[in-house]
């Protein structure tokens, strides 16, 4: 049998069924009525309608190779001469045709990085982050997770720096209002090829094409 859905906004009036379906800000109940009682109880699911799968389709283009070489170069830089992580945020124009990076401010090490996310820029969305594991490899810590959850988006992590000579290790998910979504670096990174050399279980190692950019 088929019972109404309710959406608790303030708005709509509370059906007079005895028996209905409740969205509310905390989740999904029931309301059930008889000649003995009238209960709200939580329930996992709404029985009554079709399941639905997460799932993530970027709208932007794939990050251009001249913007990622200066990425490289800097964490580079900042690898070797301080040893330890840094961040950087991305920004989209409103056409979605420019990218644009911004080093906030952040305080640092070998293995954390804390950072402010300044004010909107004029024109353009912040949409990501890309930061540094240094000498580690390319994966997104616990903290890393913690830390995405304020900036929806696509987030990037290079490491791998003193392992590898010409290439890197490299991770990019995707995260939605804390759901998060594995993606292809080859796909929407330009310019750069998966190598030999296999980091650790799904972890590869990467390289730009013309390595005497860097």
């Amino acid at each position: 049998m088929d019972y109404p859905i309710w959406v608790n906004d303030g708005v709509n009036p509370r059906p007079k069924e005895p028996v209905f379906y409740e969205l509310a800000r905390n989740g999904f109940f029931i309301t059930r009525e008889n000649q003995f009682w009238r209960a709200t109880v939580p329930v996992s699911q709404i029985s009554i309608l079709e399941q639905e799968i997460p799932s993530l389709k970027l709208l932007i283009p794939p990050l251009p190779k001249a913007l990622i070489v200066d990425v490289l170069r800097f964490f580079v830089w900042i690898f070797k001469e301080y040893g330890t992580e840094v961040a950087i945020l991305i920004y989209i124009s409103v056409d979605k045709k420019s990218y644009s990076i911004q080093v906030p401010y952040q305080v640092v090490s070998p293995g954390f990085v804390n950072y402010k996310i300044p004010n909107r820029l004029r024109d353009r969305f912040l949409i990501g982050t890309i930061h540094s594991h240094g000498h580690m490899d390319a994966f997104h810590s616990p903290t890393d997770t913690c830390d995405e959850r304020s900036i929806d988006g696509i987030h990037i992590t290079f490491g791998s720096f003193s392992r590898f000579r010409d290439d890197f290790s490299v991770s990019i998910d995707g995260a939605i209002n804390g759901t998060r979504f594995h993606l292809n670096p080859v796909h929407w990174i330009r310019g750069i090829k998966k190598a030999e050399k296999k980091v650790e279980k799904n972890l590869y190692s990467y390289g730009i094409f013309d390595n005497s950019a860097l």
